[in-house]
């Protein structure tokens, strides 16, 4: 029962901290519409963020099997 506690909460705050990401970059995105080069390097880091949030859900979900393993 733990473990799917765990799992549920991780879950959670992952799904936060995606809609925390993604609220901010797309806020950025429209403040700096006006401005191209702003607007490549805000793409590009979100793109570099997506890809480092998917590799640490990765991580999360690895680490919450070996620890329900226990």
């Amino acid at each position: 029962m733990a473990c799917h506690c765990i799992s549920g909460a991780c879950d959670k705050l992952l799904q936060s901290h995606k809609l925390f990401l993604l609220h901010n970059m797309t806020a950025l995105e429209k403040e700096n519409e006006d401005d191209p080069d702003m607007g490549a390097m805000i793409a590009s880091e979100l793109e570099a963020l997506s890809n480092q949030l998917a590799e640490l859900e990765e991580k999360l979900k690895v680490n919450i099997i070996l620890y329900s393993a226990r």
